[in-house]
């Protein structure tokens, strides 16, 4: 059985609605949905079932409003990847892992996929810094 990668731009060019999400492609009882949103996406989770979620923005900065973390902004990977020079600050020993794996090629953590244009800095007090880091 052969995999066939998709081409995000191509499935949001067939449909023009906001707000009602389209399978785009199923795997193992999996489906993987597209949507067009306007405006604020209130965050939220479905507690049943597993969900990823691919932000294509043509926007600079996306508002989130998040019941754990409120009203915040977000700025996006366009933003990040034309910056000269982009920096992490990481603080508390909860995100000490997280870090490690960021800096070891985890791709599935949205800080390793940032790729700036110009240098990636990291800032991390004592404890936010991984195990062995100089």
């Amino acid at each position: 059985m052969g995999y066939e990668a998709i081409n995000f731009r191509k499935k949001f060019k067939l449909f023009d609605e906001q707000w009602q999400p389209k399978v785009i492609a199923e795997m193992n009882d999996y489906q993987f949905k597209v949507v067009k949103l306007c405006r604020d996406f209130i965050w939220h989770d479905h507690k049943d079932t597993d969900e990823t979620f691919i932000v294509q923005a043509r926007r600079w900065v996306v508002a989130v409003k998040s019941a754990k973390y409120g009203q915040r902004i977000t700025l996006t990977y366009p933003v990040l990847e034309a910056s000269r020079d982009a920096a992490f600050l990481v603080a508390r020993k909860a995100k000490q892992e997280v870090v490690a794996r960021v800096r070891a090629g985890d791709v599935t953590l949205p800080a390793a996929l940032t790729r700036p244009v110009g240098r990636l800095h990291w800032f991390t007090d004592r404890n936010g810094a991984p195990v062995g880091a100089t």
